[in-house]
């Protein structure tokens, strides 16, 4: 009985192996698209994160990394596009537009402090150049988050603020 059982479980085994497998047929390629003819795209889109400050005096890597980076500048750049009606936020949840009003409530929930505009999440489209051996990019949107912190003072993490996405009008 014992042999029967061990024989039962062997075959239940091996059906639920080969049953996740794909045929070859189905398993997908990664295939790079002819954008042009010398331009292949590469992802489209692709989104990542990126630190804008460094919540660590400490890490003096990221402080070199983030060495050439304004920015005061960007944010302030935003937000002005955004008060002049030359960019336009979305909300992170709903993917509505925000208004001028709800965007001045964000800078108060950061304690009017722009700086604490700290990390941005990129979505691009990356395009290589085989002739001339480059990578091209091409931001689509931009999803700015903001500085939360714990009892200490110190950054536990990001919340989402807005999204912009660029060249919509």
């Amino acid at each position: 009985m014992k042999t029967e059982l061990r024989i039962v479980m062997y075959i239940f085994l091996v059906a639920g192996l080969t049953a996740c497998q794909k045929p070859a047929a189905e398993k997908k390629a990664v295939v790079f698209h002819s954008v042009t003819g010398d331009t292949l795209s590469l992802a489209l889109p692709i989104t990542y994160d990126v630190i804008i400050r460094n919540p660590n005096p400490d890490d003096s890597w990221t402080t070199e990394c983030l060495a050439g980076m304004d920015q005061e500048a960007m944010t302030n750049f935003i937000f002005s596009a955004l008060y002049e009606k030359k960019l336009t936020a979305y909300d992170f949840y709903t993917g509505k537009s925000l208004s001028l009003r709800k965007i001045r409530k964000i800078e108060e929930a950061m304690g009017n402090d722009r700086s604490r505009l700290a990390k941005i999440q990129f979505t691009e489209n990356w395009y290589l150049d085989t002739a001339r051996m480059t990578l091209d990019k091409k931001v689509t949107s931009m999803m700015f988050g903001y500085e939360v912190y714990n009892d200490n003072g110190n950054v536990r993490g990001y919340k989402a603020a807005f999204r912009v996405n660029l060249n919509e009008k």
